[in-house]
């Protein structure tokens, strides 16, 4: 009888239960466990239950053999963009948006709009029953909104407006409605004077509504819904406009230069008009003004001459009052003067009888007696003498000279005869 085995054994069974567990954990690995990678969210529903886990963050979970759901916590719309993207780990292409402006102008627009998920298990249960994969999200959420956005924006504004002077007003109201909603907007028509043909032309506008608080009426905004944040907007500068538009926009801005510059010139003209008239103006108040200082000067140069007329009659009849003065004083010297020889010739004629001056005077009177008896041509002596005996005549030229002294003597009231002290008597 053969013995049997003490030793310890497994059933046969059991080595046969064990080997199937290990090659169906071998085969399977792969739907037990799960990682989330770090910035990426996943999320796991029960094959049986249906129950949904949301893992945030990085690390090894266990799947159960659920299936497993892989969002990207922060991604990238892009629409318009030339490069391929990966669309397996968050990021999302599609084609240019396009939009159409309030005059007709249609362009395509480029961009990119940067996205957050929220981080909170119930937000995110929500998001995966609504949309049940990151691209669903990104095509039937973000990008509607980024197109509404930009074509409601586009239908505010013109073409050119857009190409010139409104470009980055665009990208911040794009990006306003895409943080808080879409405006709602309001039409009405007006008429306008053609700047170019000057036709009258009705336009429609369309402009945004507001509160009565000022702030503008917007739709609700489907992303806030979902509580995803939109964390970054951009808006490529080079719009694409269809072709004749660029065309459209160069001949209205043309039109608008000559429109301009012909306005330009109307106000310059008007402006020469009026500085020609205010030139006019002021020329003839400066002709004016000349006049008044001509006339002025005149006036101040009659005043001086008048001044100086008065001051010259003024100095000549002062010159003549001293010129009478200074006669009056000559003539007052002269006759005291003449007083005083008078009366200095009267007392020498009182003291001597002017006894020089009769001596003077009749030595001269006897020169000239002298004189013509000496320039006498005739007889001196009479040829005839009559009388007894010549008693009683005598020499007529001696008795002419006696005559004529004797006259002479008594014309100068001089006494000739000898004092006997031997002076002349007075």
């Amino acid at each position: 009888m053969a013995s049997r085995n003490k030793g310890f054994a497994f059933p046969a069974r059991t080595i046969v239960i064990l080997i199937v567990i290990v090659a169906v954990v071998v085969l399977f690995s792969d739907r037990l466990f799960d990682t989330n990678d770090a910035g990426f969210i996943k999320i796991r529903q029960m094959p049986i239950t249906g129950t949904m886990g949301v893992y945030t963050e990085p690390g090894m979970f266990g799947q159960w053999f659920g299936q497993v759901t892989e969002y990207k916590h922060a991604g990238t719309y892009n629409f318009g963009d030339d490069h391929t993207a990966e669309q397996a780990r968050g990021s999302a292409v599609s084609e240019a948006i396009e939009v159409r402006f309030n005059d007709g102008g249609i362009a395509r627009l480029a961009g990119n709009a940067r996205f957050e998920l929220p981080l909170i298990a119930d937000e995110l249960i929500l998001i995966h029953s609504k949309f049940r994969s990151y691209q669903h999200i990104t095509r039937s959420l973000v990008q509607p909104a980024v197109a509404e956005a930009l074509i409601l924006t586009a239908s505010l504004m013109s073409a050119e407006e857009s190409y010139s002077g409104r470009r980055a007003e665009f990208a911040q109201l794009a990006w306003d409605q895409v943080l808080h909603g879409v405006y709602i907007t309001e039409s009405e028509e007006f008429e306008f004077a053609d700047q170019i043909t000057g036709e009258t032309k009705t336009k429609r506008i369309v402009h945004i509504k507001y509160n009565e608080d000022g702030t503008p009426v917007r739709k609700p905004n489907p992303l806030n819904e979902f509580s995803i944040r939109v964390s970054q907007f951009f808006l490529d500068k080079d719009f694409r406009y269809e072709e004749g538009v660029l065309q459209q926009i160069s001949n209205q801005r043309d039109s608008m230069m000559k429109t301009v510059a012909a306005k330009a010139e109307a106000e310059k003209a008007l402006q020469d008009k009026l500085t020609a008239q205010a030139q006019g103006q002021a020329n003839v108040m400066t002709a004016k003004y000349e006049a008044e200082v001509v006339k002025e000067r005149a006036v101040v140069e009659a005043r001086k001459r008048k001044e100086v007329g008065e001051t010259e009659a003024s100095q000549r009849l002062e010159v003549a009052r001293l010129d009478k003065e200074a006669a009056s004083e000559y003539k007052q010297m002269q006759i005291l003067r003449a007083d005083g020889d008078a009366e200095y010739k009267r007392r020498v004629m009182a003291a001597d009888g002017a006894l020089a001056q009769k001596l003077e005077v009749w030595l001269e009177v006897n020169k000239r007696y002298a004189q013509a008896i000496e320039n006498y041509q005739g007889n001196w002596v009479p040829t005839l003498v009559m009388g007894e005996g010549g008693k009683g005549s005598s020499m007529g030229a001696q008795d002419l000279i006696n005559l004529l002294t004797a006259k002479t003597a008594r014309e100068l009231s001089l006494d000739l005869t000898m004092s006997k002290g031997g002076g002349q008597n007075p």
